[in-house]
C-alpha cells in the first residue's frame, strides 16, 4: 500500500500547528434554487490563530499574522429522503460528486443506497457527508496536517450521517495537461487514497472509480484517530502515540500513517 508518512519534519514548520483554528460556514442564495433541500455545502476555513490575538505577536517574522487563512476543507451533505433525485443534485454541482453518487446510491437515485454501500457501513439510513477538497498553503504541506484537519471537520459535521464518502482524484491540473501522463495521474490518486485511508476511509468494494467510504460510529466519529495523529504531528514522534483507551475507541479506523 502507498505510504502516507509525513514527508517533512515538524521542525521545518515556521509556526505552531496547535494554533490552527477551523471556522465553519454554510452559504446559500436568499431565493429558492435547485436541490436546495438535498445538497448542502460547507466551507471550513483554516486560519492561523484568530484575528486580534495579540499574545502571539512575539513568534517572529516567519509566523503568519493572527487570523490569516492558511487552508480550507470543502464538504457536502447529501440529504436522504427529500424527494429529489440525489444523483441529479450531485451531478449538477460537479463531476466528482456525480462519481460518488453513482457508486453509493440506489438505482432510483432518490432513496436508499446501493448494495455495496449497505454492506460496507454499519448504519444504512441517514445523510451522506462527502469530503470534496482539502487545501493547505505550501508552507503547511507535507507534515500530516491535511488528513487531520479533514478528520476534525468530519467529526463536527457528520452528525446524522450514515457514512462519509470521498473520491481520491486530483483537485487541479497543470496548465499544459499534456504534461500529465495517465501513469502520473494514477500515482497521484494512490497517494490521495493513502491519505484518506490514514483517517479511516476504505475503498468501496467493486467500485472501479475508487470511491472510498468511512463509517460514522454512533458516539464520536473519527476523534480518537485524528487526535492521536495530531499529537504525532505536533510532537514529531516517530510513531503515533495513543492515550489509554483510544485505540479501542477508534472503531477500526486506520491510524498507521499520514502525510
Amino acid at each position: 500500500m502507498t505510504s502516507a508518512r509525513p514527508k517533512r519534519l515538524v521542525g521545518e514548520l515556521s509556526s505552531d500547528p496547535a494554533r490552527l483554528h477551523l471556522h465553519y460556514g454554510h452559504g446559500h442564495p436568499a431565493v429558492p434554487y435547485d436541490f436546495e433541500g438535498t445538497l448542502e455545502s460547507w466551507y471550513v476555513k483554516v486560519t492561523y490563530g484568530m484575528a486580534g490575538d495579540e499574545e502571539w505577536e512575539d513568534e517572529g517574522s516567519r509566523a503568519p499574522a493572527a487570523g490569516t487563512e492558511v487552508g480550507h476543507v470543502i464538504l457536502w451533505r447529501l440529504r436522504d429522503y427529500t424527494g429529489d433525485n440525489r444523483w441529479e443534485a450531485a451531478d449538477a454541482e460537479s463531476g466528482d460528486l456525480a462519481v460518488i453518487a453513482s457508486a453509493v446510491l440506489g438505482r432510483s437515485g432518490r432513496a436508499g443506497y446501493s448494495a455495496a454501500f449497505e454492506k460496507a457501513v454499519t448504519h444504512r439510513v441517514g445523510d451522506l457527508l462527502i469530503l470534496d477538497r482539502v487545501h493547505l498553503d505550501r508552507a503547511w504541506r507535507g507534515f500530516g496536517l491535511g488528513p487531520i484537519l479533514a478528520a476534525e471537520a468530519i467529526r463536527r459535521l457528520s452528525g446524522g450521517c450514515c457514512a462519509v464518502a470521498a473520491y481520491p482524484d486530483m483537485a487541479g491540473y497543470p496548465e499544459d495537461r499534456e504534461q500529465l501522463t495517465e501513469a502520473c495521474r494514477r500515482q497521484a490518486k494512490k497517494k490521495i487514497a493513502a491519505l484518506w485511508e490514514s483517517i479511516g476511509f476504505q475503498r468501496l468494494g467493486g467500485d472501479p472509480a475508487g470511491v472510498t467510504l468511512a463509517d460514522v460510529p454512533e458516539a464520536s466519529g473519527p476523534v480518537p484517530a485524528s487526535r492521536c495523529l495530531w499529537r504525532w504531528c505536533c510532537t514529531g514522534s516517530p510513531t503515533p502515540t495513543w492515550l489509554p483507551g483510544e485505540r479501542a475507541e477508534a472503531s477500526g479506523q486506520a491510524a498507521q500513517t499520514v502525510t
